[in-house]
């Protein structure tokens, strides 16, 4: 994967193809199954290379807020593993960090409205899927705090 810039990253492109992807997936599926341990179709395997990309995102991001956080207490006791260290090499910063150069959006829910705020963009509950966009906030906070319980020693 340090090779496979293109890869690595995932997406497409007119110089990049799903089908450019599944064939070096397949190759990769060849050297990974012809070691001893875990056999996997390329599907798999990818599927393993999205899981310890999120993993050690979701680990990288916790321990910067953690590090972050006012108020005093102790230092957070989750650390990068050796495995987390070379994965964290291999990645690139937009991929941990996000693009600098994107706006991000900010969400307000209350009991009355959602409100999107991102310079020009605005919706409320009067527009279409607005019950959608509050189930899949609620959704993702509740994620967010399985993840800081989890993370917590």
């Amino acid at each position: 994967m340090e090779e496979d810039q293109m890869l690595r990253r995932g997406k497409f492109s007119a110089e990049f193809s799903f089908k450019d992807a599944q064939i070096r997936w397949e190759k990769i599926t060849n050297h990974l199954n012809s070691i001893p341990g875990a056999r996997k179709n390329w599907k798999d395997w990818r599927r393993t290379w999205q899981d310890l990309k999120k993993n050690v995102k979701k680990k990288n991001t916790f321990i910067k807020q953690s590090s972050q956080v006012t108020g005093g207490g102790p230092p957070t006791c989750v650390t990068f593993t050796d495995d987390d260290n070379i994965l964290l090499k291999i990645l690139d910063g937009t991929t941990l960090t996000g693009d600098e150069s994107v706006n991000e959006s900010t969400v307000i829910i209350d009991d009355t409205k959602i409100v999107f705020d991102h310079d020009d963009f605005k919706e409320n509950e009067e527009n279409a899927g607005a019950e959608e966009y509050a189930e899949g906030a609620e959704q993702h906070a509740e994620g967010a705090e399985q993840m800081q319980e989890e993370l917590l020693c």
